[in-house]
């Protein structure tokens, strides 16, 4: 949402464009990180989660804190816009993972 200055989360005058299913308003890509144990990785990805309009799923055990300082400095002053999705385990994760029509899976390996 631009401000009455004409500024936005990303700037003078930028929107975003999210990805939407139109009969729902359900993005239409969702990030999963599982077991994350770098809290600057999950910054970054939760920013750019939020410039393609994503929902960001966080599934632990993780190796840090959400409210670590240093997750919010890497998502800059974005991260209180992230469409944020935050798990305790893969088992509480599993029936959101089985609403999602298309799957990729990638690993640290490839």
């Amino acid at each position: 949402q631009l401000k009455a200055d004409g500024t936005g989360p990303f700037g003078l005058g930028a929107q975003p464009v999210p990805l939407v299913d139109e009969s729902d308003g359900e993005p239409l890509l969702h990030v999963v990180f599982y077991s994350p144990q770098i809290h600057w990785n999950t910054g970054n990805i939760g920013r750019t989660c939020l410039g393609m309009g994503a929902r960001l799923h966080v599934v632990g055990p993780l190796g840090f804190s959400l409210d670590d300082r240093h997750v919010r400095r890497a998502g800059l002053d974005y991260w209180e816009h992230v469409d944020l999705r935050v798990y305790e385990n893969w088992d509480q994760f599993v029936p959101t993972l089985r609403s999602f029509a298309r799957r990729y899976y990638f690993t640290k390996y490839a």
